[in-house]
């Protein structure tokens, strides 16, 4: 592990850790810090204030533990998320789950956001299967891009029985080639919203009725 010790910041963790807990006091994650990584699983002290761009994308990575006590940070479920703006800033995958489910403390998705554990995604051929949406979740920008929609077409469950929150400029972004699940009785309504703000995309996005119960992530 390569610590700046003047700025409280962890700048690199060796690609073989397997367990990497970062030191009390560290006030930084840095940007793209695990890129390589094998690691498996983190603990992070409640003293860190900023995790960078990219910092925590290790496809190995399933296990992520947040202290008690993170004054700028929250864990719930599978997904640390900023206090302040309820922002998503990362979300462990799975090799054995095919489910990635954003938390309901979430309010915010961006492109900013993060997937770890994700191997199985890219690798080694398996799928993500579908990534459950909250009812309250504002989407911006690129937001589909935490998990890496233009490698895997999953399906999204939308749970919100009034049409996404989408910030200004993200109109016409949406993951394409999948199904939407949307709740009873909101699919006419989830087609005119995509034919309304994407009609290039309408023929290609496809959505159903959610009518199963949607499988529990395994974190």
């Amino acid at each position: 592990m390569l610590i700046n010790k003047k700025k409280k910041s962890v700048i690199w963790i060796a690609p073989a850790k397997k367990k990497v807990v970062i030191p009390n006091g560290t006030k930084v994650i840095g940007d793209y810090c695990f890129y390589g990584s094998k690691a498996e699983s983190l603990v992070i002290p409640k003293s860190v204030k900023k995790i960078g761009k990219k910092a925590l994308e290790a496809s190995d990575l399933e296990k992520i533990r947040l202290k008690k006590g993170n004054k700028v940070y929250a864990k719930d479920g599978s997904c640390i998320y900023k206090k302040k703006t309820k922002e998503l800033v990362v979300v462990t995958a799975s090799k054995g789950g095919q489910v990635v489910k954003i938390s309901p403390k979430v309010k915010k998705i961006t492109r900013d956001a993060m997937t770890a554990g994700d191997n199985f995604i890219v690798n080694d051929g398996s799928s993500l299967d579908y990534i459950v949406i909250p009812a309250s979740t504002i989407l911006c920008d690129s937001w589909y891009q935490f998990y890496k929609a233009g490698y895997i077409t999953c399906d999204v469950v939308f749970r919100g029985k009034t049409l996404p929150k989408y910030s200004s400029g993200a109109q016409n972004i949406f993951p394409l080639f999948c199904t939407y699940y949307v709740p009873k009785g909101m699919v006419k309504k989830y087609k005119n919203w995509i034919k309304k703000t994407a009609p290039d995309y309408s023929s290609i996005i496809k959505v159903k009725t959610c009518t199963k119960k949607v499988k529990k992530s395994t974190k």
